[in-house]
């Protein structure tokens, strides 16, 4: 999909499924549009009522548009997503949620973003059963862990390994290359 937005109405007009999926991907446009950031062209594709949550099937499996607005930062895409009723909650891959994204990363636009519309702060991913909180601790995002702190994340909740957010953030700071978490997934370990 290129960035001129023209083809993508005449075909919607004319009768274009929105919800179509691509098959190397099982992408839609709207998350063609969400990935490359077509903020015009998402506006024409939400015209046309597309399924907002909808799951890719393939590479990266489970991903929404507004996963891939969180994962690239893109907070107009996010807010305007959000703002159609985009679940804040809707997991990937091993029970990631945009929120462990936005976490991981530290991009405090984005967490309050997402609490402003419902996401739960304390939801755990599966893999290593860690809040965002978590995330924000073990890539040292003190700003990220405090706002999270003080929009209501319960402290004390603890990982598959028995640590808390202040016993991973003093890991990370001893050792952050093995602690330090990709801000593409929110959930592997570049060591474990």
């Amino acid at each position: 999909m290129g960035d001129d937005p023209e083809p993508v109405r005449v075909l919607l007009k004319n009768g274009a499924d929105v919800n179509a999926r691509s098959y190397n991907h099982g992408w839609t446009p709207l998350h063609e549009a969400a990935h490359l950031g077509h903020f015009e062209i998402l506006q024409i594709l939400l015209q046309y009522k597309p399924l907002l949550d909808i799951p890719a099937t393939h590479e990266p499996e489970g991903a929404t548009p507004l996963y891939f607005a969180f994962r690239d930062q893109n907070i107009d895409i996010a807010k305007r997503l959000l703002a159609e009723g985009a679940d804040p909650n809707v997991p990937i891959v091993e029970d990631i949620t945009p929120l462990h994204l936005a976490a991981t990363a530290g991009w405090i636009d984005g967490i309050n973003a997402l609490l402003d519309k419902g996401a739960f702060i304390n939801l755990r991913d599966e893999f290593l059963r860690e809040t965002p909180l978590h995330k924000a601790a073990r890539n040292l995002e003190k700003v990220a862990i405090k706002v999270l702190c003080a929009r209501g994340a319960h402290e004390d909740l603890k990982n598959l390994d028995g640590l808390d957010y202040r016993g991973l953030l003093e890991c990370a700071e001893r050792y952050p290359d093995e602690w330090h978490v990709g801000d593409d997934m929110g959930t592997y370990c570049t060591y474990y």
